[in-house]
């Protein structure tokens, strides 16, 4: 625990394991962290902290540069239970690139949020923050070293 002057309290802890092979990598992670404000008026700038979250990651490499990549991120915020019990939330991001020029670019084609039936975009998005909108998001994109 760390305490401050008006007597806040946050703590966490983090295990990551991380598993690389010739044609793939995969990634999992579990976070649980804890804060208090402490003094009930007390304004604080952040967003519901996250309480526990899980994430899992793999990125499959195919043949002639092209690779699969899928993240599962299940959370919960402050007191909520996580989603098999009706609460938090969880997301899968699903996507699939092509190493370009020698590998000095990469196109990037996917969807964001694939588990989502929201069909409404969160208005405080772009906003600041991470830029992740609640609703299920097809992008593209294009990515050049030079």
């Amino acid at each position: 625990m760390t305490p401050n002057a008006n007597g806040a309290e946050a703590d966490g802890r983090a295990s990551n394991t991380a598993l690389n092979r010739m044609h793939g990598q995969a990634f999992a992670r579990y976070f649980h962290s804890h804060m208090s404000a402490g003094q009930s008026n007390l304004r604080i700038r952040t967003n519901s902290a996250v309480h526990r979250q899980t994430k899992l990651a793999a990125r499959w490499r195919l043949p002639r540069q092209w690779s699969l990549h899928a993240r599962y991120r299940l959370s919960a915020a402050g007191g909520e239970q996580m989603p098999r019990s009706g609460g938090g939330s969880s997301r899968l991001d699903l996507s699939v690139s092509k190493k370009l020029s020698q590998g000095r670019a990469e196109m990037v084609l996917g969807v964001s949020n694939s588990l989502s039936n929201n069909a409404v975009v969160d208005s405080s998005a772009g906003k600041g923050g991470s830029g992740e909108t609640s609703a299920r998001t097809l992008f593209a994109s294009v990515q050049v070293r030079f």
